[in-house]
């Protein structure tokens, strides 16, 4: 198939910043359309890794740079001389975009995985644009409703604007728009916008917020249509092949636990709670102070040990002594049925897989009296600090992570916390260990530092956490 280069007289691709509202028509190679979008996600990986070791989004987008630069240039409009490069730059940004879509809509992970990475880069590209690209791209924009505030209506509202808009803004200087309140109820939450008649008033600077919310829903709603129309989709010759591999490329968003039986004793598996997750470490502390645990708690537990290897005989010795409050008779008749219906040795018989942190983190909301559920997300904000300061973490990567936390981002915060309690096995040989964070959030300043190993992947399920760990400890060990 030959590559359409040709550029029409009117630009195909006008804007640097894309919403991706349309699939792209352009005629191009297969193998084109699989190096860009490998190329692309080497990006949104980066993307993924940066956020989880740094804090500012400024320092974030200065990591990212190289990698874009290598993989996904955008230039910009200033260099006419350049103009048949940056069309192709950007008809490679909008393929790669719809190719990963693709590839990524089969399940809720996966899913979950692009929305919150093409949103984040989408958010870094627009902040780095300037004024006269936003609002060139804005103005182009189909269904997007904002409204400049006059000159006139400003000043009549000034005193109201400037007590909701917060300390920092300067009223008498800047531009407001005029949005429905739920396109920014980021801003909202935080009393950082003027309310009035259903309305919010927002400074200019702020704009990003209410770009970057309509971004992502407009690109949720077309990841679950997307979802529903891959079946139809009769490509397995040429795209079949090619979607397959992309999703291959981020094999741990699809995590299944290994289900080694027999491995683990029953008395084992306090010691190896060294190597839990918080939400399994959790369960497990508070089943030895109670003594008991409620049904979800019982079925996250229970299916997490399964996984790591704890056989159905061993996993009723390990229940039967920590519900010490009862009788045998009471605990063969109440419980011995759910604990060997997990194993799928009764009822339907279906082989129930351990949960996933999606599964945990958006089904079975615990209640009061509960203990499952993940952390990151059920934690109130005293309590995760609490249970991380236990763990012996500066108050640097205590903050550091209870921000992942408090902004949505519930897997990247585990996998920080995994990492800043595996510094020490993290380590590359021969380099001093990684200090951990002051209480500003910075790296230690004391000397070398030794760089993390970036082939730990981002946390998506409680085993991985796991065997990751325990891989670790085994790969320090053989080097010692």
């Amino acid at each position: 198939m030959v590559v359409d280069r040709r550029i029409s007289t009117q630009a195909r691709y006008p804007h640097r910043l894309n919403f991706y509202l349309y699939p792209p028509k352009s005629t191009i190679t297969v193998e084109d359309v699989e190096l860009w979008a490998l190329d692309r996600l080497q990006v949104l990986k980066a993307l993924e890794s940066a956020m989880i070791r740094i804090k500012s989004d400024t320092d974030i987008s200065s990591a990212l740079q190289p990698t874009l630069q290598k993989f996904m240039p955008l230039s910009t409009n200033l260099n006419q001389t350049r103009k048949a490069a940056w069309q192709e730059e950007r008809q490679k940004d909008h393929v790669s975009h719809f190719i990963l879509r693709l590839a990524f809509s089969k399940t809720s992970e996966s899913r979950a995985w692009f929305l919150r990475f093409e949103t984040a880069l989408f958010k870094l590209r627009f902040t780095n644009a300037t004024t006269d690209e936003r609002q060139a791209f804005l103005e182009q924009l189909p269904d997007f409703h904002q409204k400049m505030v006059s000159p006139e209506t400003k000043r009549a509202m000034a005193e109201l604007l400037r007590a909701g808009s917060g300390p920092n803004k300067n009223v008498d200087q800047e531009a407001f728009v005029e949005v429905d309140f739920v396109q920014v109820l980021d801003l909202v939450q935080r009393r950082q916008v003027y309310l009035h008649g259903g309305k919010a008033y927002l400074p200019i600077s702020d704009q990003a917020v209410l770009v970057v919310n309509e971004f992502k829903k407009r690109l949720e709603k077309s990841l679950t249509v997307m979802a529903k129309m891959l079946t139809r989709i009769d490509e397995e010759d040429r795209l079949g092949p090619i979607l397959e591999n992309l999703s291959s490329q981020q094999a741990s968003m699809e995590y299944r636990a290994k289900n080694t039986s027999g491995e683990i004793s029953a008395q084992d598996i306090d010691a190896q709670s060294v190597h839990f997750p918080m939400c399994m470490r959790h369960l497990q502390s508070t089943l030895k102070d109670q003594g008991h645990l409620r049904h979800g708690g019982r079925m996250q537990y229970n299916l997490f040990l399964k996984g790591i290897g704890v056989s159905l005989e061993e996993v009723l010795i390990y229940w039967r002594q920590a519900f010490r409050h009862i009788t045998d008779d009471k605990f063969q008749k109440e419980h011995t049925y759910s604990f060997r219906h997990m194993y799928g040795l009764e009822g339907k018989r279906t082989n129930y897989s351990p949960y996933s942190c999606n599964k945990i983190i958006t089904s079975n909301q615990p209640g009061a009296g509960d203990y499952h559920g993940c952390p990151f997300k059920h934690f109130s904000k005293d309590q995760l600090a609490t249970s991380l300061r236990q763990q012996q973490l500066s108050d640097g990567d205590v903050n550091g992570i209870i921000d992942l936390a408090q902004q949505g981002h519930c897997q990247l915060a585990c996998t920080r916390q995994f990492e800043v309690t595996h510094r020490a096995a993290m380590a590359k040989p021969g380099r001093p260990v990684m200090p951990p964070s002051d209480s500003q959030g910075t790296q230690g300043r004391g000397g070398a530092t030794a760089t993390l190993d970036t082939n730990v992947d981002r946390i998506i399920h409680p085993n991985q956490f796991y065997d990751q760990s325990v891989a670790l400890v085994a790969k320090e060990i053989d080097q010692v």
